[in-house]
């Protein structure tokens, strides 16, 4: 019931799940005891399904070619949503208007094999680069991180050094940029000046060699895009707004990073050309499709006033069927790339639930008849998920084919 459930948390009863219960077993179950089996124990349980699932994930074999010097590309990032207040002792949240309490879900998978590294819950308030810390232990030499800012600090950076580890980020706009001159002392790079040079000369992309910060503890490639005028007065309007509404003034340093898109790398400049760096960055979005999955179709943050352990068996059933699509997505993928084509995750998990709730509708289906389910399922997706192509626009999978050619 948890994991194959129908509907959402906010719009499913007791004693609907007990007419589920009956319809698809031959005993019956009392609201009452139902509510007693939500407990501490079911929640162990279902938590020991989810990490069970992580752990037998197999490699695929779809993009194993992209950046070959890398062991993984490790993609992560955070989503998160409001909880009825009760729940704020577990899973507090920021306050402010908003509600008290709220839950974090961070997500890291490999771009190269599929498999999910990381999904852990926790409340609003453990931060992305706290997060960065305590996983710090599962990075790998050669591991290629590609993260937003809220997980990067100059700490974690130099332990991604240290760790003989690569990343690819954007930098905080108060993280000092420092080079060498030419009698080897240290000099600020004045972003005002680059971005004009740039204009000038109509320059869309530049690199130097950099220092972060005040003690210039972090050497990396700074590779800067020079974005173009209407994106520019756009960001400055927002950030105009921003300010105001805040009763500050933007900063110098902000004002001259406004038309600019800045990154850093350890990785070099034959191992990722300057070319490619922008559209390697851009498959961190992605993950933006898995939370869009995990709340459009899995629906785990429609949440009524329920007790914790009814809303954590929940969550965790959920996040157990989201991890089952994910195995099936990368392996259909594997296929589909080899063709030259890509899956729409969000069409194929909306097959995908159909395909579990033909399944399991019912017990007394014969194994061929779900293997006719499954069959069918397969020609669907093949048939109907595709990406469609969008005209001016470069899909994941072309991006993909242009990374795999350095």
């Amino acid at each position: 019931m948890m994991v194959f459930a129908k509907g959402s948390l906010a719009d499913t009863s007791l004693w609907e799940l007990c007419e589920e219960f009956r319809y698809n077993n031959t005993e019956k179950i009392k609201k009452q005891s139902l509510h007693e089996r939500f407990n501490e124990h079911a929640v162990a349980f279902l938590k020991l399904l989810l990490e069970n699932v992580l752990a037998r994930q197999v490699d695929t074999d779809g993009i194993k070619e992209l950046l070959p010097k890398q062991k993984g590309i490790k993609i992560k990032d955070s989503t998160s949503f409001q909880l009825p207040e009760h729940l704020w002792e577990i899973y507090p949240g920021s306050g402010g208007k908003t509600s008290k309490a709220c839950v974090k879900i961070q997500f890291e998978y490999d771009l190269k094999s599929g498999t999910v590294t990381e999904l852990s819950i926790g409340g609003f308030t453990t931060t992305d680069l706290t997060n960065s810390h305590q996983t710090k232990d599962s990075i790998e030499a050669t591991d290629l991180l590609i993260r937003d800012l809220g997980y990067i600090g100059l700490g974690f950076l130099k332990i991604i050094q240290e760790k003989q580890a690569f990343f690819l980020n954007r930098i905080k706009s108060n993280v000092s940029l420092w080079r060498k001159n030419k009698e080897g002392l240290f000099e600020p790079l004045e972003l005002a000046k680059v971005e004009k040079q740039m204009r000038k000369g109509k320059t869309a992309t530049r690199q130097f060699t950099v220092y972060l910060g005040k003690e210039k503890s972090v050497q990396c490639r700074l590779i800067i895009e020079c974005l173009p005028p209407e994106v520019s007065a756009g960001k400055l309007r927002k950030a105009k707004r921003a300010a105001q509404r805040e009763g500050r003034t933007l900063g110098k340093d902000t004002l001259s990073r406004i038309g600019l898109n800045l990154f850093v790398t350890n990785m070099s400049d034959e191992d990722l050309p300057l070319k490619n760096v922008w559209p390697l960055y851009r498959l961190r979005w992605q993950i933006e499709l898995v939370f869009k999955v995990f709340k459009s179709v899995a629906q785990i943050n429609k949440i009524k006033k329920v007790k914790r352990y009814r809303f954590e068996c929940y969550l965790y059933g959920k996040l157990i069927w989201a991890l089952l699509g994910w195995d099936v997505y990368w392996k259909l993928s594997s296929s589909s790339y080899a063709l030259g084509k890509a899956i729409s995750i969000n069409k194929m998990m909306k097959s995908f639930r159909r395909l579990c709730w033909r399944i399991t509708s019912q017990n007394k289906k014969t194994t061929e008849q779900k293997m006719g389910f499954l069959e069918k399922f397969i020609e669907n997706v093949f048939e109907n998920c595709l990406l469609e192509k969008r005209k001016g626009k470069l899909s994941s999978m072309k991006i993909i084919k242009q990374l795999c050619q350095i």
